[in-house]
């Protein structure tokens, strides 16, 4: 693909680019020796034609490159646009009754779906006793201020000895770390 959006000057990107890359690499290939043309093509790409600092001046294809025409070769490919980061602020909670602590199955179409987790607010809950501290953490594109929160609760949850042969994501894992001086 690198080699192709240089010669090309193509700025396309992601799937597009791929696309464009197969129909000239198509369009180019010496049918009567396909694997040592695959092959130089690719030794182009690793050694002459390389990401960073490409050698123009010992290209054998550098009449013909575009990008070099247009002074730009490190231009191309176009780099992939980044991904917006979220910032988001969460309230996990840490539910105890008779110390068990209330854990939730993630329903499929969630983070961490099928694990058990804490439950999460988009704002603080109702009531609250203590706040046991806040951590940062990131998935994906997403960066997530977690305040965890003690709260009193009732009806059936799991002793805290059983919580290590259970699935419990990471961040869930570091929320009940902060909560343990209000579990005991």
């Amino acid at each position: 693909e690198r080699v192709y959006a240089r010669v090309a000057a193509d700025p396309a990107v992601g799937p597009r680019l791929t696309k464009n890359a197969w129909a000239w690499a198509e369009a180019e290939l010496d049918r009567s020796r396909p694997g040592d043309h695959n092959q130089a093509l690719m030794e182009l790409g690793a050694t002459v034609c390389t990401y960073r600092a490409p050698k123009c001046d010992e290209c054998p294809w550098r009449d013909r490159c575009r990008a070099f025409a247009l002074g730009e070769p490190t231009a191309f490919p176009t780099p992939k646009p980044k991904p917006l980061v979220r910032d988001r602020e969460e309230w996990i909670e840490v539910r105890v009754a008779d110390g068990r602590v209330h854990l939730e199955k993630r329903p499929e179409g969630e983070w961490w779906a099928g694990m058990w987790g804490l439950p999460r607010h988009p704002a603080p809950p109702s009531e609250w006793s203590r706040e046991a501290g806040s951590f940062r953490y990131a998935v994906t594109v997403h960066r997530i201020h977690a305040h965890v929160v003690v709260t009193e609760g009732t009806g059936e949850g799991f002793a805290l000895d059983e919580l290590a042969e259970l699935a419990i994501p990471a961040p869930d894992r570091r929320a009940l770390k902060l909560a343990a001086p209000f579990l005991l």
